[in-house]
């Protein structure tokens, strides 16, 4: 304070919430107990601006951020403060003392890295317990000792979550918060802050992306985007579920009527956004490495080799959505998605592989800035309408059983819409647009492929996911995507589909069931195992690159029209020629395109070199215009498939090295 005799420094705290002003070293650990009864309404609303002047006025105020810019990631996280259920706490690590069985040396380290972040109080939590448990028997200073070697090897991956799972997992059954009271005149209320511990203690909190909150909820590492109804659900079935006894005073019905009574107090937006905000670090992708999470352990992928594990050496935290519902098995069966992919590549081993490393590289959740781009499949065959049963939405489907994706119907999508992609949550890993029209406007996709997304929702606020935080995307079409430019080749990997697979033709009639509805175990094993090969293929190779069929002349059709591609075809490299007498002969053999502009058709010309990779170069000798198309390394659909974001050519390797 500026005047002497005053206290050292304010606390502004409410109930299970950590000091705001200046950081507290209280006894209590940051969890306080109100002098009176706890209040029955949630404390009046001030304004921080409001605040932090109040303090100014009677405060000196001393600027930490610098000191916390200063340090390393690993310092922030030893010295920041947490705020935890001291309760609660208390109530698993004794059971811990009691039931941690012999042997169990592992987890009684982890239980020590969790307990790191509160400091002294962390340290006395440690100490007790392990004298408490009849199968420890260091002493005093010894535990002291190893709690200090835990504090230097601490690294932040160990949070207060791994307690409770651990106790959990030992018979452990968290403390009953009772969130409702019977006043003096019999009514059964509901006290709101003893509703908001409650939800915390059941793992509901907000989760913070650059400036934008989530609604979550956390059970066991795992985490679950949620919104107001899924607490409702939750709140719901909870009570349907509770004993008869812990109604004492009152019984089930009260409380669920005097719930649905204040459902406008208890369900809201406004509501959760007092729910705690937890710091999630989750386990990720790498550059080096991808997982896949099943329901009997997850496996860790690399260029080199695939690790299978148990999650109890997961210590981080993953998304619900991203367990895959099946138990992994390894296998060295082929698959038959595999052989469906060389089907559709017609047993051509280039262009199976650029396949398989395109899916490698959607599976892969690493989002590497050199390597912004959108996988398309395209149909092969060369018709005015869709083709289409060539088996692109197959492998999207297939790929929709190992990650997470948004699907939108591109005959009727448009990413230029409101709310186009409020389907989008936190958790999406891949967003999908199929059978996208002719002249989608691909350039509105630009920022989403290598910037991040902005989510517009129905009567909520927008959120922003950055570009390692966003999902990847992929399009299918038999359309050519509009744009010969270099930011519009750049954002493509392109993947031709033959007709090997037609409306004649079905998957079911080479391999006798339907896919994925009709498979069985040992199938789905092949297919996850292949998948697993596609990941590891794409970290090994990259994005692998092959000739195309009918790129090329697909794209310039679509960009000009089926007359000028078969009039293109007489052109001859290295030819000076008269632009107007082109224009006159093209006009004179189509005479139905009769509205052609000179200036449109040299638009053409200059397009077709573009997309043939031909140098085109314009001249002017008196009166007489001149064009020329000179030979160029690559053709469009080669570039379309090796140009990096910075234009310069080159073979995509995860490493980052050049493959040509």
């Amino acid at each position: 304070m500026k005047e002497k005799g005053f206290c050292k420094h304010i606390e502004l705290r409410w109930k299970n919430c950590q000091t705001v002003f200046p950081p507290s070293h209280h006894e209590s650990g940051g969890v306080y107990n109100f002098y009176y009864d706890e209040p029955k309404e949630l404390p009046v609303f001030v304004d921080t601006e409001k605040l932090i002047s109040v303090l100014e006025k009677y405060c000196v105020m001393n600027n930490e951020k610098s000191e916390v810019r200063n340090q390393k990631p690993e310092e922030i996280k030893k010295n920041e403060k947490i705020t935890y259920d001291k309760e609660r706490l208390e109530s698993a690590l004794n059971h811990l003392g009691e039931h941690l069985p012999a042997g169990s040396y592992e987890e009684w380290y982890r239980i020590g890295f969790a307990l790191v972040p509160l400091g002294p109080d962390g340290e006395k939590y440690f100490i007790e317990m392990s004298l408490k448990n009849p199968h420890y028997n260091d002493t005093d200073t010894e535990l002291r000792k190893k709690f200090k070697q835990l504090v230097k090897d601490y690294d932040g991956r160990v949070s207060l979550g791994t307690i409770y799972h651990v106790a959990e997992t030992y018979g452990w059954k968290k403390p009953m918060i009772k969130f409702w009271y019977v006043d003096d005149g019999g009514k059964v209320k509901i006290n709101r802050t003893r509703y908001k511990r409650f939800l915390e203690s059941e793992g509901f909190c907000k989760y913070k992306i650059e400036n934008n909150y989530f609604f979550v909820r956390i059970e066991n590492n795992i985490v679950e985007e949620i919104d107001s109804i899924d607490v409702k659900e939750f709140v719901m079935n909870y009570l349907d579920r509770l004993p008869v006894d812990e109604f004492d005073g009152t019984n089930r019905t009260n409380v669920i009527d005097a719930v649905i009574k204040s459902v406008n107090q208890l369900f809201t937006t406004q509501f959760l956004e007092f729910l705690i905000t937890r710091i999630i670090e989750f386990n990720k992708d790498t550059k080096e490495n991808g997982y896949f999470y099943f329901k009997n352990g997850f496996v860790e992928i690399t260029k080199n080799n695939v690790h299978f594990n148990n999650y109890k050496k997961l210590e981080k935290h993953i998304w619900k959505k991203q367990i895959i519902k099946r138990n992994y098995i390894q296998t060295e069966r082929r698959s038959m998605f595999e052989d469906l992919l060389f089907n559709i590549c017609r047993g051509n081993q280039k262009r199976f592989e650029a396949l398989k490393s395109g899916i490698g590289y959607l599976l892969h959740t690493y989002k590497d800035p050199s390597i912004s781009k959108a996988i398309v499949f395209i149909d092969e065959k060369l018709s005015e309408g869709a083709f289409g049963r060539s088996g692109k939405g197959l492998v999207i489907k297939g790929i929709s059983h190992i990650r997470n994706i948004v699907i939108e119907d591109g005959r009727n999508f448009s990413p230029s819409k409101n709310f186009a992609f409020q389907r989008v949550k936190a958790d999406t890993n891949i967003i999908g647009i199929e059978d996208i029209r002719e002249r989608f406007p691909f350039d509105r996709l630009f920022s989403i492929i290598t910037e991040g997304i902005t989510i517009e929702r129905k009567n909520k606020e927008e959120i922003f996911l950055p570009f390692n935080e966003s999902p990847k995307v992929i399009l299918s079409t038999n359309f050519s995507i509009s744009g010969v430019d270099d930011s519009t080749i750049d954002r493509q990997f392109i993947i031709e589909f033959s007709d090997y697979y037609n409306k004649n033709h079905r998957p079911v009639d080479d391999f006798g069931k339907l896919f994925f509805d009709g498979w069985n175990e040992e199938e789905w094993n092949d297919f996850d195992c292949f998948m697993i090969e596609c990941l590891q293929f794409y970290l090994k190779r990259g994005l692998v690159t092959y000739e195309f069929v009918n790129i090329n002349k697909k794209k310039l059709i679509d960009e000009t029209t089926i007359e000028f591609y078969e009039f293109s075809d007489g052109l001859v490299a290295n030819k000076e020629y008269d632009k107007k007498e082109l224009y006159d002969n093209f006009k004179k053999e189509y005479a139905d395109l009769e509205k052609l502009t000179q200036a449109k058709f040299t638009r053409w010309l200059k397009v077709y070199g573009r997309i043939n990779g031909l140098e085109v170069k314009e001249g002017k000798s008196d009166s007489i215009r001149t064009i020329k198309f000179c030979p160029h390394p690559r053709s469009f659909s080669q570039l379309a498939s090796l140009r990096g974001r910075s234009g310069r050519e080159k073979e995509v390797n995860p490493d980052g090295s050049d493959g040509i």
